[in-house]
């Protein structure tokens, strides 16, 4: 179907704007919207209260290569009122998704009718280490899914953060990772509280064996904000290691702050500090693709050790050996959402009922964890 056509199909259920028409041409001619025209009377609404206010949902999601493609994401910031949609909108979706941070905030808790084939989904990518990301009671029984980074939530949503991973048809020859890296370890810490541990402590720790440069607003200025990625580049490819430190310690909280450092082509070694063990880092990369802080009895044993791998080029290499056989890459932002979980659900509709303890369990204070760094 062409752009218009799927406007003219929507445009009987709730007024369209002329942003949310630019957002359909645009995916269309992205191909990243496409819908059939034997599904014009069947077209899924995916209304996502993301919180992304001045983006079209199309660029996070694409449902191009599902086995149903006959869903759209809106983004209620782009219709017609803001912070809500109107209720015409929301009662067209098969599936309305809210964001965790906003309802914390008041933002999007109205009482909003319901039929009794569509689905509500709590969002959120950020760690219950913080106050504002946990769930609130009055969500209980009104949600019948869980977007969020836990890998047991319903649509898991920790793939936005998480690169790919893939076996390489040939090996690939071995190169020498520790080539002009001169500098010791790099982070970037904007955030400069953060919960179960001290990380900025830890990392000013380390600087009594390797030098630390430390970016952010916690520290020094980004020498490369705003001048793009081929600064960015050049300057990580001076540094061995990468302090991927969370800014909390929960089950599965593993951001880009990790991932990004295997996907990138500067070759750092990430230094991982987050999770409540290592086993989960272990479950999901090649091996001895990663440092953990937690592998070591002090902050001084993990200093004293990266201080070796700043002058043993052949240790510090086999950390990078796992890429002989395996490429990791960064997916496109629009296949980082779970699109097709959500049209799949829209379309086959399958018994889930709201979560009646959705908060208990979400809540669970044993998903996260304190740790006491013992520095010698």
């Amino acid at each position: 179907m062409a752009a218009d056509d799927i406007a003219r199909v929507l445009s009987k259920k709730f007024t369209i704007s002329e942003r949310t028409l630019t957002d359909i041409r645009e995916a269309v001619d992205l191909n990243i919207l496409s819908i059939n025209q034997s599904d014009s009377n069947n077209i899924k609404i995916i209304l996502g209260y993301h919180g992304y206010e001045h983006t079209p949902h199309y660029t996070w999601y694409n449902f191009t290569h599902c086995n149903y493609t006959n869903c759209i994401a809106l983004n209620p910031h782009r219709s017609l009122s803001h912070p809500m949609a109107p209720h015409n909108v929301t009662s067209a979706a098969s599936v309305v998704l809210f964001n965790l941070v906003e309802m914390y905030r008041g933002q999007t808790l109205p009482d909003i009718p319901r039929r009794p084939d569509q689905y509500f989904g709590v969002t959120s990518l950020e760690s219950t280490g913080y106050s504002f990301n946990l769930m609130p009671d009055t969500l209980n029984g009104k949600m019948n899914m869980t977007l969020t980074y836990k890998r047991d939530s319903t649509v898991p949503e920790w793939h936005i953060f998480k690169a790919c991973i893939s076996r390489r048809p040939e090996k690939k020859p071995s190169v020498n990772y520790s080539s002009g890296k001169t500098r010791g370890a790099i982070a970037y810490v904007s955030n400069c509280f953060s919960m179960q541990y001290d990380r900025l402590s830890i990392m000013r720790e380390l600087r009594k064996h390797i030098p630390v440069d430390i970016f952010g607003r916690c520290e020094t200025a980004d020498p490369c904000k705003g001048q793009g990625r081929e600064c960015s580049v050049k300057l990580h490819s001076q540094y061995r290691f990468y302090l991927a430190f969370e800014n909390s310690l929960c089950k599965d909280y593993i951001s880009e702050k990790f991932w990004d450092r295997l996907s990138e082509p500067t070759y750092l070694l990430p230094v991982a500090m987050g999770g409540l063990s290592v086993r989960e880092y272990a479950e999901q990369v090649p091996q001895n693709s990663f440092i953990h802080l937690r592998n070591f009895t002090s902050v001084g044993g993990l200093g004293r050790y990266l201080k070796k791998l700043m002058a043993d080029d052949d240790t510090y290499n086999r950390y990078h050996e796992w890429r002989r056989d395996w490429e990791a890459f960064k997916r496109p932002i629009y296949s980082r959402f779970p699109a097709c979980d959500l049209c799949r659900i829209a379309n086959e509709k399958p018994y889930m009922p709201a979560d009646e303890r959705l908060s208990e369990k979400y809540n669970n204070p044993a998903h996260c964890d304190t740790y006491q760094p013992i520095f010698d």
